[in-house]
């Protein structure tokens, strides 16, 4: 946390023999090598994993810090933070030093050459918060790996959310080439990495001088080609997801050897605990996510990949602190492929939906390229990030997906393009096409992250129903009704699933939301909506036809935790 900028150590010797590309990044196989192998619990619980999810994990927290578990065993109290103003002697920014780590790591390896320009690229759901933090951390670690008379050289910039950075290299991979008699391609992104799924549905085709085609002023004299974006969407919820939850199930499986041995576990997200069982097993302690950790990398890492279980025994930490060698007898291949195939068919089902409904809005400027009508097989399927690699993914897939002829997975060891690197090397390659986003008329506000739904319309029409706002849409959609209330609640309801079969589908949420009470007066209102930003819409007190909208009646949903912000606290 000292304020001198660390000195650049690097020998002739080092830059001639050392070379960027001969494979000295491992794209963190040391940590997982470090986790699977890890000879105790300090160990693993010294290795910060999930960088990327810190910002979403401080967001909400008025310290902006949590405490951790240093190896001298409390010795020293140790904090992470996500703000660099928190940094001190006692508090670490895990993702601004693995922004010195990577500043050190590529300048080490060129010869006669410092890097001081660098890309980021972004998960779609990413709200304006975590990508201030991420960008903000990078920045100052990458600054403090420069020499001193280097450092206000450094340039940092957000340029493209990662399943639109992935187009380059589908590009260099003449993947995006449109078929023949056509005059453009249509293309659907699923780019399922460790920590978010991530889509993007667009058009790819050659710039145009014809006003009804061009989207860019002088188009043709700018760009060689343009690619559309239609929309970006996604979850937060990846491979690591998956292994988060399938471990949770492993848990739930041996519940009484648990129970007995009062061994506690930290609940993933979206996670329901078990019912009727001692509730100080379950907690967000460092002992609880070591446990969780633990059957990770024991058990559920190892299947998720190699579709096997090879250990029977694992080590975890009871409640009291002691350690705990359990022989687990419940690890059921059959309720664990079940498991598995139910969560990624849901995701697949969901991508072939919103695919579907993405291309039929845009049927009008798909009839300027020849498709006079859609088709789902004229759709490119570009997968990539390690876990389309899983057998689920495949299979699910071939379930919802009739023709696999445009299903195409990224990687091509020749041309050094791999799961691993496409949306890194993919934004590089994206150097003279015009990118055109339908969607992001602003870029400091995020599309909505999931849909909304007006309860009545399901109750009348069932699966028929149509949602009222839809996952990607933005704040410039207009106000719809999605409630009407007599009193000073109404229930907002949501989902991430496109398509719901009643009111009683378990994909189906709800927030109960209390209107303040210097927003209600005497009389009948109904709740108008549009989205805000990402997990937020605004909503205004109106009448039945929208008719009389009353600004002073504006407040904004927060769909996560559903609390409601008014007055001065919009911004």
């Amino acid at each position: 946390s000292n304020s001198t900028i660390p000195y650049m150590l690097r020998s002739k010797e080092e830059a001639d023999n050392v070379s960027i590309k001969s494979g000295h990044f491992n794209y963190g196989d040391t940590i997982k090598w470090e986790l699977e192998n890890s000879p105790d619990a300090k160990t693993m619980d010294a290795i910060i994993t999930k960088l990327k999810s810190l910002p979403a994990k401080f967001e909400n927290s008025p310290f902006h810090k949590e405490d951790i578990i240093p190896f001298d065993g409390w010795k020293n109290k140790l904090y992470l933070t996500d703000k660099i103003e928190n940094e001190n002697e006692e508090t670490l920014n895990p993702i601004a030093l693995y922004g010195y780590l990577i500043g050190r790591s590529l300048n080490l390896q060129v010869k006669d050459k410092i890097y001081t320009r660098y890309n980021l690229t972004m998960p779609v759901n990413f709200n304006k918060y975590k990508r201030e933090r991420l960008q903000e951390s990078l920045e100052y670690g990458l600054r403090r790996s420069l020499p001193s008379v280097l450092k206000d050289e450094l340039e940092v910039k957000t340029s493209y959310e990662e399943s639109v950075a992935l187009l380059g290299a589908a590009k260099k991979l003449k993947h995006l080439k449109p078929s023949s008699g056509k005059e453009a391609s249509l293309f659907a992104v699923f780019d399922f990495g460790g920590g978010t799924l991530d889509f993007a549905f667009g058009l790819y085709r050659k710039s145009s001088d014809n006003e009804n085609i061009a989207v860019f002023e002088d188009e043709e004299n700018k760009y060689k080609n343009v690619i559309e974006i239609f929309k970006t969407d996604g979850l937060l919820s990846g491979g690591e997801t998956l292994i988060e939850s399938l471990s949770w199930n492993i848990y739930k499986d041996n519940r009484e050897l648990m129970e007995e041995n009062k061994i506690p576990i930290f609940v993933p997200n979206d996670e329901e605990k078990i019912a009727n069982y001692p509730s100080n097993l379950f907690g967000d302690r460092h002992i609880d996510h070591v446990n969780l950790q633990s059957i990770n990398e024991t058990f559920s890492r190892e299947y998720f990949i190699d579709n096997k279980f090879s250990k029977t025994k694992v080590e975890l930490f009871s409640i009291d602190g002691r350690t705990h060698e359990l022989e687990l007898s419940s690890l059921n291949e059959e309720r664990v492929n079940e498991f598995l195939e139910e969560k990624i068919s849901s995701m697949v089902e969901n991508f072939k939906n919103i695919i579907e409904s993405t291309f039929k809005d845009k049927l009008s400027i798909l009839e300027k390229f020849g498709f006079d009508d859609f088709n789902i097989d004229d759709v490119k399927v570009l997968q990539a990030g390690n876990t389309c690699k899983a057998k689920w993914v495949k299979e699910a897939f071939e379930k919802f997906f009739d023709s696999q002829n445009n299903i195409i997975f990224i990687n091509d060891e020749k041309k050094e393009i791999t799961p691993k690197n496409a949306v890194a090397k993919g934004g590089l390659m994206l150097n003279g096409v015009g990118i055109y986003n339908h969607t992001k008329v602003d870029s400091d506000l995020m599309p909505l992250d999931r849909y909304i739904w007006d309860i009545s319309l399901l109750e009348e029409e069932g699966e028929d129903a149509e949602p009222v706002f839809k996952q990607g849409d933005n704040s410039k959609s207009e106000y719809r009704n999605i409630a009407r209330i007599s009193e000073n609640t109404f229930y907002v309801y949501f989902s991430q699933s496109s398509q719901l079969e009643d009111e009683d589908d378990e994909e189906l949420e709800k927030h109960n939301i209390v209107i303040p009470e210097h927003l209600m007066e005497d009389g009948k209102y109904s709740i108008w909506a549009k989205p805000y930003d990402a997990n937020f819409i605004e909503c205004i007190l109106s009448d039945v036809k929208g008719e009389n909208m009353d600004d002073s009646k504006r407040m904004i949903l927060d769909l996560s935790s559903g609390e409601t912000i008014t007055g001065e606290g919009i911004k």
